[in-house]
């Protein structure tokens, strides 16, 4: 990671060491999304990300996610480890953003990030002709993290969640 954070008790060298980690440690997230006051949804979804704490994912665009994700571009996203006992020291992180379809450039990093990640998807991928690729429903997504909380309580210790927001200038 090469994320400036703005936290008044963490350096961004123990921040991004205790993100990165928790990131590459966890495949699968807990993706959050709102149409309107009285519609909330959840999904999980095996994500990618890059160096500059953007997550990608893999979609349908007709889902009931990526549906609200077009008329509310805002999300709150959970990952961590679900293999984690109840009396051990705990990792995960919660992430505030916005999501939209990755188009362009970013669309060519999720394909490589995912790729990189997911062996077997790079594998399968190749085995497709370009009009069965063209065919698939799934689409690329992209999360832009704008706040978020830390919890890793092998580095700050028990209970400890690290509020932060985001400063990517």
């Amino acid at each position: 990671m090469r994320i400036r954070f703005k936290h008044p008790e963490y350096s961004d060298i123990i921040l991004n060491q205790s993100v990165s980690g928790i990131l590459a440690a966890t495949q699968l997230c807990a993706i959050a999304t709102i149409r309107n006051k009285a519609r909330s949804h959840i999904h999980t979804a095996y994500f990618a990300y890059n160096n500059h704490l953007e997550l990608f994912f893999l979609s349908d665009p007709k889902s009931q996610h990526c549906v609200n994700i077009q008329v509310n571009p805002g999300v709150a996203v959970a990952v961590f480890s679900s293999r984690q006992g109840w009396a051990r020291r705990k990792r995960g992180l919660q992430m505030f953003g916005t999501c939209a379809a990755a188009l362009g450039r970013k669309k060519a990093e999720a394909e490589y990030r995912y790729g990189e990640r997911f062996g077997e998807y790079r594998r399968w991928m190749k085995t497709l002709s370009a009009e069965e690729r063209s065919a698939l429903k799934s689409r690329f997504y992209v999360i832009k993290v704008t706040a978020m909380k830390i919890f890793d309580e092998p580095l700050f210790g028990e209970e400890v969640f690290i509020p932060i927001s985001l400063n990517k200038g």
